[in-house]
């Protein structure tokens, strides 16, 4: 399935978009800072919650970053994320509307982040809906018949991508965010400005690097060099090979392994130290490394992706604000408060 996001989604898209990231935080952490490159300024109503807010989103992201990462998945549309304005994502519950998978991957890690930013989101909702969010619809929505023949194209070298599901998001711009969901998993891929068709290729190439990502190496900066280099070998004989050469010019290197790092990764899955008996995987060559590659290629390459409790891996430096110290918040009023359960 390939579709456009939801206004809730494009904005909570925008929210990742203004957390600044640390420089002494992790490579995992620095990387969601590609979530920062939407095309176009935003309006001020709409940036004004978050930028007041900045200090507190700074000394906040460094343990909470990834966790937040998930708030694009928590409600289906703005309706069932406003109806619950007030709660904390510790309150939250299926019953109200909330992602199972989702809110089980945020109540489990440092949530402190993702609470402020639900806060600013809904005082920024309205403009958002209003100026960028309607912007950000006819934009994905008329790119949709491009971008559908391009995963059709990457399908013929790389059949695995049938297997996403696609949203597509103006606010992710050239970035990309996938997560491992059953029965499907799921990649947002962002929409560049520009011309349509070659902003659909780039966002289909997008799709193929999540997916690679989901099925490589458990390290994440490894999993990202793997996975251009992957997607490298699959498209150098293909109409993608020079929309590829772009956008790995584009890219901030910085944040992800070397190639030496990751082929050494590689080299340690092939031997299946817990698994002797398993067939190994293919070894991952560099960008330019000419290779006759099989359509199931991606079956190979072999990941345990973080899935819904996934931030329970990450250290919480709980020095950093203290649980005694409150966040500067608005809390904004929600309808029909008494007639809601609060189940833990």
């Amino acid at each position: 399935m390939i579709r456009s996001a939801t206004v809730y989604e494009e904005l909570a898209f925008f929210a990742l978009s203004r957390v600044p990231i640390p420089k002494q935080a992790s490579l995992p952490a620095r990387s969601a800072a590609f979530v920062g490159a939407r095309s176009g300024a935003a309006s001020e109503e709409t940036a004004r919650p978050f930028d007041e807010d900045r200090p507190a989103l700074l000394a906040l992201a460094q343990n909470g970053v990834l966790t937040a990462q998930h708030l694009p998945r928590l409600f289906p549309d703005v309706e069932a994320f406003l109806a619950t304005a007030k709660k904390s994502v510790r309150e939250l519950s299926t019953d109200d509307g909330a992602d199972a998978d989702c809110l089980l991957a945020l109540q489990s890690g440092d949530a402190r982040l993702a609470d402020l930013l639900l806060c600013d989101m809904a005082l920024a909702a309205s403009s958002f809906e209003a100026t960028e969010g309607a912007e950000a619809e006819a934009r994905t929505t008329a790119a949709l018949p491009a971008m559908k023949a391009n995963v059709r194209a990457l399908a013929a070298i790389a059949p695995h991508v049938g297997s996403l599901d696609i949203v597509v998001t103006a606010e992710l711009a050239r970035a990309g965010r996938g997560f491992l969901k059953r029965p499907r998993p799921l990649a947002y891929v962002g929409l560049a400005a520009g011309d349509e068709g070659a902003a659909a290729m780039h966002a289909a190439l997008v799709a193929l690097h999540e997916l690679a990502v989901m099925h490589g190496p458990a390290d994440h900066s490894v999993a990202e060099r793997a996975a251009i280099d992957a997607c490298a070998m699959l498209v150098q004989e293909t109409a993608f090979r020079d929309a590829f050469a772009e956008r790995i010019a584009s890219l901030d290197l910085s944040a992800i392994a070397t190639r030496e790092a990751a082929e050494m990764v590689d080299a340690m899955v092939r031997r299946h130290p817990q698994d002797p008996g398993q067939k190994a995987a293919r070894r991952l060559p560099g960008v330019n490394f000419p290779v006759d590659l099989d359509k199931d290629f991606l079956a190979h390459v072999e990941r345990i992706l973080p899935i819904a409790n996934d931030a329970v891996r990450h250290g919480v430096d709980t020095s950093l604000v203290s649980g005694h110290d409150l966040v500067k918040r608005r809390f904004v009023p929600r309808l029909e408060r008494e007639s809601q359960r609060l189940i833990i």
